[in-house]
C-alpha cells in the first residue's frame, strides 16, 4: 500500500511552512506588532487538508482489506490569498494592510497548483475530508487564539 498525503496542516507545525508562518505573525500583528508579513508568490494554490483528519484516512488505509494506492486529499484547492484572508479576517484585520510580497521568497519551481483527487480513497474505505483550505485557516487560528 502506498498513500500519498496532500499538505496536511495543524497548529503543530513548524513556523518554516507557510501556513503557521501566517497564523503566527498575523496573531503577533493583532496584539501590537507593527511589522509586515512578507511572502513570495501569494497566488499559489494548494490542497490544505486538516491533519487530524488525514491520520483517519491512514487509519481507514491500514484497515482496508487489499493492499491499494491512495490519494489523502480535499480535492479543493485554494490559493494563498485566500489563506492568508481567512486567517486575517478572523482576527478582525485586512490583510492587504500587513502583507507585503516579496520577490526575492517566490519560488520559481513551486507549481502554480496542486491538489489530489481523493475519490478513490472515499469510494474504497469510505473516508471523506470534512475540513478544506478556508476551514483549516480557521481551525489553526482558533486553536492559537484559545492556547493564549
Amino acid at each position: 500500500t502506498v498513500a500519498i498525503f496532500y499538505n496536511h496542516e495543524s497548529d503543530f507545525r513548524s513556523t518554516r511552512f507557510v501556513t503557521q508562518k501566517i497564523v503566527k505573525k498575523a496573531l503577533r500583528i493583532s496584539k501590537g506588532d507593527s511589522g509586515k508579513l512578507e511572502l513570495g508568490n501569494v497566488d499559489v494554490a494548494r490542497d490544505w487538508g486538516w491533519a487530524a483528519e488525514y491520520m483517519e484516512a491512514m487509519y481507514a488505509i491500514i484497515r482496508h482489506s487489499v493492499p491499494e494506492d491512495f490519494i489523502v486529499a480535499t480535492g479543493k484547492p485554494i490559493s494563498l490569498t485566500e489563506f492568508i484572508s481567512v486567517v486575517f479576517d478572523e482576527l478582525g484585520m485586512d490583510w492587504r494592510e500587513h502583507v507585503v510580497v516579496d520577490e526575492s521568497k517566490k519560488r520559481p519551481t513551486d507549481p502554480n497548483i496542486s491538489y489530489g483527487n481523493p475519490e478513490k480513497i472515499f469510494r474504497e474505505t469510505g473516508w471523506k475530508a470534512i475540513n478544506s483550505g478556508k476551514d483549516v485557516a480557521r481551525l489553526m487560528i482558533a486553536r492559537q487564539v484559545n492556547s493564549d
